[in-house]
């Protein structure tokens, strides 16, 4: 049971990213970004729901037609996480017991270099093995509901599994 939540947290992840992926293709700008879990996802933009729901069906067939790569953003959360944890590490060993101002410089440049040098790639890497799977199979979409409808909105895609 636990393993097929998490499998299916991934997929709408997956999709979550695709979804963003064309959204920016398509012109909408930032603020844009999404939470997904088992049954699907939040999306929080200033697209119209309409205009997400027609992304969400063009990134579901995408998904299906093999374009897998969507899956994989280098705006995802797992990339930030990868960065602050790697940069605190490095700083933590840079600083070491060392005090004062010149330690501490030293610290923050170690952390800002292997943050950078590393969120992305070994970021990416995770989001490929554990937090998506670009796997459509089965996956059709609810109705894609608005929350919130302000400037930034915030929807709510079901997404439903057959398999």
């Amino acid at each position: 049971m636990v393993q097929s939540k998490i499998n299916k947290t991934r997929r709408c992840h997956a999709l979550e990213h695709a979804s963003v992926a064309l959204l920016l293709d398509r012109g909408v700008s930032p603020p844009l970004g999404g939470y997904s879990i088992p049954g699907g996802f939040f999306l929080w933009s200033r697209a119209s729901k309409d205009e997400i729901t027609a992304v969400v069906e063009d990134a579901l067939a995408m998904l299906e037609a093999g374009h897998h790569d969507l899956a994989i953003s280098p705006y995802c959360g797992t990339n930030m996480a990868v960065g602050v944890l790697f940069g605190g590490l490095a700083a933590s060993v840079v600083r070491g017991r060392g005090r004062g101002l010149m330690a501490n410089l030293r610290a923050a440049a170690a952390a800002i270099v292997v943050a950078s040098l590393l969120n992305r790639p070994l970021g990416e890497y995770l989001q490929r093995k554990f937090t998506t799977k670009a796997d459509p199979t089965g996956m059709s979409i609810g109705p894609v509901r608005e929350l919130v409808s302000r400037t930034i909105k915030l929807v709510w895609v079901p997404v439903r599994f057959s398999d």
